[in-house]
């Protein structure tokens, strides 16, 4: 039997078999169908209940929880930045930015679920509009009708570029080495400013940050894709990078998980603590 939690989400049965069973059947037979009741009798499933009955079995079939609100549901900041995917800290600058409705009746915001759609609903279009810009910046630049060994020699020429460009640029910094050299790590002080504006959604890093093919494109919405931008522009990037693409709360929370080397580490925790008199581990 699956459990529930107080907050009505449903997690996946402890047996996985009659579970698998109903994944396989619906996998079969697409086409909405009849429920049976213990005295026989036959009701017509709904096509729009079907779908939902198809999700939720796939999503616990993936050992998701389930929870299925009403769009008139109203949320916590932290629910809904849960539903997001993003930290609350990171939410609640949507919420003043005017980028997201809510309500607050008393102490607390709070938000519709529909607004949470329409909002993801909308991120959706811009990067689905931002990929078609990229592909027809592309082949107007040409890149398309080019050959891979033509895209090859241009991609090696810009990092022979780029090496000797970080060659001259290296400099003492103390917090430590790599490989014989001292680098410098891009620490600047208005990482708190109030009018600053992080990105968010789907963002192509600089080659200087991230050399291994530059149109591969990042999803600041995705926990996972967030932390592996946070760990390659905190070690690799410059100040103005840093600014464009760090967020500070979410880097506090994104801190236990991200993989830095150790001189990137201690000089960010220093920073940090001068900045927001906070200690995170090094």
């Amino acid at each position: 039997m699956a459990a529930k939690a107080d907050n009505g989400v449903v997690f996946p049965p402890n047996d996985l078999e009659g579970l698998l069973d109903l994944a396989r059947f619906m996998e079969q037979h697409t086409e909405p169908g009849l429920l049976l009741g213990p005295d026989g009798e036959q009701v017509p499933l709904p096509a729009e209940v079907h779908r939902v009955l198809a999700n939720v079995v796939q999503a616990m079939r993936e050992g998701k929880a389930i929870s299925v609100l009403p769009q008139t549901q109203r949320l916590t900041t932290q629910e809904a930045a849960d539903f997001l995917g993003i930290s609350r800290p990171t939410f609640v600058k949507l919420l003043e930015r005017g980028e997201i409705p809510f309500e607050q009746p008393g102490r607390h915001r709070r938000v519709f679920l529909s607004d949470l759609l329409a909002y993801q609903e909308k991120r959706q279009s811009e990067r689905r509009a931002t990929l078609n810009r990229m592909t027809e910046e592309a082949s107007e630049a040409g890149i398309y009708e080019g050959t891979p060994r033509d895209y090859t020699r241009a991609l090696k020429a810009q990092r022979k570029r780029l090496a000797r460009n970080r060659s001259m640029d290296v400099r003492a910094q103390t917090g430590g080495r790599r490989n014989g050299w001292s680098r410098p790590v891009a620490l600047p002080d208005d990482m708190d400013a109030v009018d600053r504006f992080t990105a968010t959604g789907l963002v192509h890093l600089p080659l200087h940050v991230f050399w291994s093919g530059p149109d591969r494109m990042w999803d600041l919405d995705d926990k996972r894709q967030r932390a592996q931008v946070y760990e390659l522009v905190l070690t690799e990037g410059t100040e103005e990078d840093v600014r464009r693409f760090i967020d500070g709360d979410e880097l506090v929370q994104l801190w236990p998980d991200l993989w830095l080397p150790d001189y990137v580490r201690k000089a960010w925790s220093a920073h940090l603590r001068r900045l927001r008199g906070i200690d995170l581990a090094c």
